[in-house]
């Protein structure tokens, strides 16, 4: 793979590149969908006797809990084309106590592929087929005032509601069908140390393992994609300093490593048409949030300053610097309804639009970056609206949130509700839908909308 950076393509080789889906192939593999339903087929049996008597599970496995899923999805999130997709697998989670030698954390999930049938790409980064993961393994002890994480860890950073501008640390698989954003993250490898005074907290991360987020990226005709991980990772790192208690919870956090998130740049032209690189780079993020209880409300806030490297043609291919504000509340009313409003904003330091590229090629790419980033404009603000509904005892929920973004347009809806037939059996169902301009990341997601049902036996 050519290293990622601009190559300028000849005049005489120039050749229209268009960002759009080409038409694709979804051929069901009934071997695949077999093993996507076998899976919890055969641990169904055993789970109720588990889940009634713990005991019966030997000591040393610890306190595990989990739970047994399979489900249908009307279309993919990786912009492949497919439809009509069954998925299945078993997650489970451990809490392994050492007594005064601290405690194993264990998360992780098996199963068969997210996705049933034929990927004709052949693009090994558009390949969603995963059969597994082992999202958290680590320990954790005490010694004194300092609480001590060793091994693959997941961290969750920020107050506000869905935006958080602080969480920077925690990859995401976007590919992976859930109807829960949380259970789309991954950990990774990581040494946390937390000094604790009184009211404060103070949090040291050394994260010496990177491993990118994947995102639905476009297959197009005559262009291939190619992924080229960070190699220098030793020196990543984080510091959270928080306050809980009193009127007003609040942190402050740095963050100095690769962006999760990955970008897009030409990388030349071969046989095979037009490459794209895909790659991650570095950033500092200065953070900042807050909670706070006024009567019957809750107001939340968080600020991120994200500072870039990027300069000159090279600065079009991977985001730009940026500060993001995300600020609101929510209530409770009638005990079992809450409501949550929130304004978001975000300023793109140096933003320079890519129809200024005088070469097609390196425009509708750096376009494309542009998309991705969710940078297409030098000033883009918004709200974000959630009311969830619990009632029947909390064996019945609903959730409808959205994002609504006013510069340069666009939304997101989504809609969920669980129902808990059982002690251990449980129903989901809901759909998301994206809309918006094409120069916008919810008109790019517009193909991966979908609608879900799930079934789980929770052990």
């Amino acid at each position: 793979m050519t290293p990622l950076g601009v190559i300028r393509v000849p005049e005489r080789r120039r050749v229209r590149v268009r960002l759009a889906k080409r038409k694709r192939i979804f051929e069901p593999d009934r071997k695949s969908l077999l093993a996507a339903l076998l899976l919890p087929a055969l641990a169904l049996p055993t789970l109720p006797i588990w889940a009634q008597d713990n005991t019966s599970l030997p000591s040393w496995l610890g306190n595990v809990s989990g739970s047994v899923r399979t489900g249908y999805w009307s279309r993919s999130l990786s912009l492949n084309g497919a439809e009509n997709i069954f998925t299945g697998a078993v997650w489970a989670r451990d809490k392994l106590n050492l007594g005064a030698f601290g405690q194993v954390n264990v998360d992780g999930w098996a199963g068969g592929p997210t996705q049933v049938g034929k990927n004709t790409d052949g693009d090994p980064f558009l390949n969603d087929h995963v059969y597994g993961r082992l999202r958290q393994f680590e320990w954790q002890g005490a010694l004194g005032d300092f609480d001590i994480q060793v091994g693959r860890q997941m961290f969750f950073w920020g107050r506000a509601d869905g935006i958080n501008p602080t969480d920077n640390l925690t990859p995401r698989d976007y590919l992976q069908l859930t109807p829960y954003e949380s259970d789309q993250r991954f950990g990774d490898f990581a040494v946390s140390t937390t000094y604790h005074r009184g009211d404060y907290a103070l949090q040291m991360i050394w994260q010496p393992e990177f491993q990118t987020s994947l995102i639905p990226l476009t297959p197009i005709a005559g262009v291939t994609y190619g992924y080229t991980g960070p190699h220098a990772t030793f020196g990543q790192g984080a510091l959270k300093l928080e306050h809980t208690g009193g009127s007003v919870d609040w942190s402050a956090s740095y963050y100095s490593g690769y962006d999760v998130l990955p970008d897009v740049a030409p990388a030349g032209i071969g046989p095979g048409g037009l490459a794209i690189g895909v790659t991650n780079h570095r950033e500092q993020v200065l953070g900042a949030d807050f909670s706070s209880t006024i009567g019957e409300y809750v107001l939340r806030g968080e600020i991120g300053w994200a500072i870039r490297g990027g300069e000159g043609l090279d600065a079009f291919f991977q985001k730009r610097s940026q500060v993001a504000l995300v600020i609101g509340g929510d209530r409770n009313f009638v005990g079992q309804l809450n409501i949550n409003l929130q304004y978001w904003a975000q300023k793109v330091i140096g933003y320079q639009s890519p129809d200024s590229l005088p070469d097609p090629i390196l425009r509708q790419i750096a376009v494309y970056e542009s998309v991705l980033a969710n940078q297409v404009d030098s000033f883009e603000h918004g709200v974000t609206l959630r009311a969830a509904y619990n009632w029947a005892n909390d064996t019945w929920s609903a959730e409808t949130s959205g994002i609504a973004i006013f510069t340069p347009g666009g939304y997101r809806l989504r809609s969920r509700i669980n129902h808990s037939i059982t002690d251990h059996f449980q129903a989901i169902a809901g759909f998301e839908y994206f809309n918006g301009p094409s120069r916008s990341i919810f008109g790019y997601l517009n193909k991966t909308s979908t609608a879900y049902c799930e079934l789980r036996y929770v052990f």
